[in-house]
Protein backbone atom coordinates (compact mmCIF):
# COMPACT_ATOMS: atom_id res chain seq x y z
CA UNK A 1 0.00 0.00 0.00
CA UNK A 2 1.43 3.31 -0.79
CA UNK A 3 0.73 6.90 0.67
CA UNK A 4 -2.17 7.25 -1.18
CA UNK A 5 -3.59 4.37 0.30
CA UNK A 6 -3.31 2.28 -2.83
CA UNK A 7 -2.81 -1.19 -2.91
CA UNK A 8 -0.81 -2.66 -5.67
CA UNK A 9 -0.12 -6.15 -6.71
CA UNK A 10 3.38 -6.64 -8.22
CA UNK A 11 5.38 -9.57 -9.87
CA UNK A 12 7.93 -11.45 -7.84
CA UNK A 13 10.49 -8.93 -9.69
CA UNK A 14 8.40 -6.08 -7.86
CA UNK A 15 7.30 -4.95 -11.15
CA UNK A 16 3.68 -3.07 -10.91
CA UNK A 17 1.11 -5.29 -12.33
CA UNK A 18 -2.55 -3.85 -11.36
CA UNK A 19 -3.98 -1.75 -8.47
CA UNK A 20 -6.55 -3.74 -6.34
CA UNK A 21 -9.91 -2.56 -6.26
CA UNK A 22 -10.36 -0.09 -2.95
CA UNK A 23 -13.61 -1.24 -1.32
CA UNK A 24 -14.60 0.72 1.68
CA UNK A 25 -12.31 1.29 3.86
CA UNK A 26 -9.46 -1.84 2.59
CA UNK A 27 -8.62 -3.77 -0.85
CA UNK A 28 -11.66 -5.92 -2.37
CA UNK A 29 -12.35 -8.67 -0.71
CA UNK A 30 -12.23 -11.89 -2.65
CA UNK A 31 -16.00 -13.39 -3.50
CA UNK A 32 -16.45 -16.45 -5.47
CA UNK A 33 -12.02 -16.69 -6.18
CA UNK A 34 -11.58 -13.34 -7.40
CA UNK A 35 -11.07 -9.66 -6.82
CA UNK A 36 -11.51 -6.41 -8.54
CA UNK A 37 -8.83 -4.58 -9.62
CA UNK A 38 -7.71 -0.97 -11.30
CA UNK A 39 -6.31 -0.52 -14.20
CA UNK A 40 -5.60 3.20 -15.92
CA UNK A 41 -8.76 4.20 -13.88
CA UNK A 42 -10.66 1.03 -15.25
CA UNK A 43 -11.96 -2.06 -13.45
CA UNK A 44 -11.45 -6.14 -14.42
CA UNK A 45 -11.08 -8.75 -11.94
CA UNK A 46 -7.95 -11.13 -10.49
CA UNK A 47 -7.99 -14.45 -9.60
CA UNK A 48 -6.65 -15.10 -5.68
CA UNK A 49 -3.18 -16.69 -8.13
CA UNK A 50 -3.16 -12.65 -8.75
CA UNK A 51 -3.70 -13.41 -12.28
CA UNK A 52 -6.06 -11.09 -14.63
CA UNK A 53 -8.63 -13.03 -15.82
CA UNK A 54 -10.81 -10.29 -17.18
CA UNK A 55 -9.14 -7.27 -18.24
CA UNK A 56 -9.63 -3.84 -17.06
CA UNK A 57 -12.25 -2.37 -18.77
CA UNK A 58 -15.21 -1.53 -16.93
CA UNK A 59 -15.94 1.75 -15.43
CA UNK A 60 -17.69 0.25 -12.26
CA UNK A 61 -18.37 -3.26 -11.41
CA UNK A 62 -19.71 -4.92 -8.22
CA UNK A 63 -18.34 -8.43 -7.21
CA UNK A 64 -18.81 -11.40 -8.79
CA UNK A 65 -22.49 -13.18 -7.36
CA UNK A 66 -23.81 -16.64 -8.32
CA UNK A 67 -20.95 -16.53 -11.20
CA UNK A 68 -21.65 -12.97 -12.42
CA UNK A 69 -20.43 -9.42 -11.70
CA UNK A 70 -22.72 -6.55 -12.63
CA UNK A 71 -20.48 -4.15 -14.74
CA UNK A 72 -20.77 -0.97 -17.00
CA UNK A 73 -18.88 1.05 -18.89
CA UNK A 74 -20.40 4.19 -18.26
CA UNK A 75 -20.79 5.15 -14.61
CA UNK A 76 -20.40 7.78 -12.35
CA UNK A 77 -19.69 7.40 -8.75
CA UNK A 78 -20.16 9.41 -5.36
CA UNK A 79 -19.95 9.73 -1.31
CA UNK A 80 -22.97 8.71 0.66
CA UNK A 81 -20.60 9.25 3.52
CA UNK A 82 -17.03 9.46 4.61
CA UNK A 83 -16.13 5.71 3.83
CA UNK A 84 -18.85 4.71 1.41
CA UNK A 85 -19.45 5.21 -2.34
CA UNK A 86 -22.15 4.68 -4.92
CA UNK A 87 -21.88 3.93 -8.56
CA UNK A 88 -25.02 5.27 -10.62
CA UNK A 89 -25.42 3.87 -14.36
CA UNK A 90 -28.53 3.56 -16.81
CA UNK A 91 -26.60 0.73 -18.59
CA UNK A 92 -25.66 -1.92 -16.40
CA UNK A 93 -25.03 -5.62 -17.73
CA UNK A 94 -23.54 -8.47 -16.23
CA UNK A 95 -20.39 -10.94 -17.20
CA UNK A 96 -19.23 -13.80 -16.36
CA UNK A 97 -15.89 -15.14 -15.25
CA UNK A 98 -14.83 -15.46 -18.73
CA UNK A 99 -15.69 -11.88 -19.69
CA UNK A 100 -18.69 -12.83 -21.24
CA UNK A 101 -21.51 -10.58 -21.51
CA UNK A 102 -24.83 -12.47 -19.94
CA UNK A 103 -27.16 -10.36 -20.18
CA UNK A 104 -28.22 -6.24 -19.60
CA UNK A 105 -30.14 -4.86 -17.17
Amino acid sequence: MDSNHLCHAIDLKGAFLYEVYWFDNGPDPVSEGCFRIKKEGKIGFANTKGEIIIEPKFKCSNPFYKGLARVTLECSTFQDSEYHSLMQSDKWFYVNKKGGISHYE
